[in-house]
């Protein structure tokens, strides 16, 4: 997905947004649940809670939406 987003390929823009608006369900229910994942398995990037990742992937929906919503079309629209 990222890579056809750097690509510019629209496609790519739906996929982050598709697999976003999944993962951020599932982290609430993690939060809802108190799912404490920290375990540090991935280094010192693995240091954020639950609650920050959802605020992150949001603000990540958000700019990915904004892209989609500037971004063209492959194939113009015509008009009559």
């Amino acid at each position: 997905a990222g890579l056809a987003v750097i690509a510019t390929r629209r496609w790519g823009l739906w996929l982050v947004i598709g697999l976003l608006a999944l993962f951020i369900p599932v982290l609430g229910y993690g939060v809802a649940i108190g799912l404490d994942i920290s375990c540090g398995c991935l280094g010192r990037a693995d240091l954020s809670s639950l609650p920050e990742a959802i605020v992150r992937d949001l603000l990540l929906l958000t700019l990915a939406g904004a892209l989609l919503r500037t971004s063209r079309p492959v194939f113009p629209v015509l008009k009559e």
